[in-house]
């Protein structure tokens, strides 16, 4: 059975019980009763409307109030592209088709309809127009269109932290028509309370198949939730500290053998190095003895090598002592040669001189054999000595 109260009255007593920081409307341009005037009592409140010309007629009605902010917008779950009616009755245009709603209004038509992508309540919040807003602030929730179970979910960011929800809900207990049945006040109530929300009653419509269910934060139940599920949180995350000390563990384990692995490596790695190493500093020792040796041989050969110069030197000195003597032996060969030549030249001379006084000795000596035949005989041995002497001096 359906407790029925007055929204004027639950409005004023939940005022004072919650009072509205931020109110988030959902098709506030359809039949809104008593919440267009309570609206303006809310710190801030966003009023969206999917349709076209309900959302200018807001816009109108609201365009001096400072605290309202006024949307056009369609909220609904994801899944794409969605199919918004335009019905003959304009308040009740929405995503649920006329024939659905012809268990409420009979003579219901669809005049139009277009493809829109609804969002949710958190996609809402990022428009430019609610700068410096957070859903999370919102703590009244209004929605007043169908599908209402539909719509909640797209608002869940929204329930997390309201206070006051009032739905439009079909009231009908039977099977409601496909289209209904995701608003049908059973299946509000069911979503509600999983959200830790009581409902205080409903009030109906002119129209006694729709009305406006109003719900509060039960919070008997929500801290009974928030126990259970503070619990769960804890026992989760116990286990997921467990987990990761066991995955820490395991990892310590993995990284120390890995680092006595690499230590081991290490070791003989610098085993390795140091036995290059000494095998690197004998071969230097053999080298740096090597070198002294070198040292000591190009000290010698320096030393040789100065001798050599030095000898050199001095050899170039005596070649050069030789050459001015030889120079000196060549000057007297030559003036010898000279004198020879010239005493050839006197010899010569003494011998054709010789000659001549051979000849001339001859000729007197056959003068002087031609003299004797007529000499007396005592001149005659004289005359033969002289004759002797003379023979032999023209021999020599």
């Amino acid at each position: 059975m359906t407790e029925q109260i007055s929204i004027t009255s639950s409005l004023s007593l939940l005022q004072q019980l919650y009072p509205p920081k931020l109110l988030l409307h959902v098709g506030a341009g359809g039949p809104s009763g008593p919440f267009r005037a309570f609206a303006q009592t809310a710190q801030t409140s966003i009023l969206v409307d999917a349709d076209q010309e309900r959302f200018e007629r807001l816009r109108t009605q609201n365009h001096d109030v400072r605290s309202t902010i006024v949307l056009n917008a369609a909220i609904g779950q994801q899944g794409g592209l969605q199919t918004f009616f335009t019905h003959s009755l304009e308040g009740e245009s929405g995503f649920v088709d006329a024939g659905s709603l012809c268990a409420v209004w009979p003579n219901i038509e669809a005049v139009g309809q277009e493809q829109i992508e609804p969002q949710t309540a958190k996609q809402l919040f990022a428009d430019k127009a609610l700068t410096g807003l957070e859903v999370s602030s919102c703590n009244w929730l209004v929605i007043g269109c169908l599908p209402a179970v539909d719509m909640l979910k797209a608002c869940e960011d929204v329930l997390v932290n309201a206070d006051v929800v009032f739905v439009r809900v079909y009231l009908p207990s039977g099977d409601a028509a496909s289209g209904l049945a995701s608003s049908s006040r059973r299946a509000v109530l069911s979503l509600m309370r999983e959200h830790g929300f009581l409902e205080l009653g409903v009030e109906t419509e002119r129209n006694k198949n729709l009305g406006m269910a109003v719900y509060a934060r039960d919070w008997r139940m929500t801290a009974h939730q928030r126990t259970a599920e503070t619990t769960r949180e804890m026992q989760a995350q116990l286990q997921a500290a467990d987990e990761e000390a066991e995955n820490i563990r395991e990892r310590y384990r993995k990284e120390l053998a890995a680092k006595d692995k690499e230590a081991s490596e290490a070791r003989q790695k610098h085993q390795d190095e140091l036995q290059a190493a000494s095998q690197k500093l004998a071969e230097a020792e053999s080298l740096a003895a090597k070198f002294s040796r070198v040292e000591e041989n190009l000290k010698q050969v320096e030393a040789d090598r100065d001798r050599a110069q030095s000898e050199i030197s001095a050899a170039g000195e005596a070649a050069e002592i030789a050459g001015k003597r030889q120079q000196v032996a060549e000057n007297s060969l030559e003036q010898m040669r000279e004198k020879y030549e010239m005493l050839a030249s006197v010899h010569l001379e003494a011998e054709e001189k010789l000659v001549n006084l051979g000849r001339d000795i001859r000729r007197i000596l056959a003068v002087a054999d031609g003299a004797e035949d007529e000499a007396p005989d005592a001149d005659t041995s004289s005359k033969r000595r002289v004759t002797k002497s003379t023979r032999k001096a023209a021999k020599k």
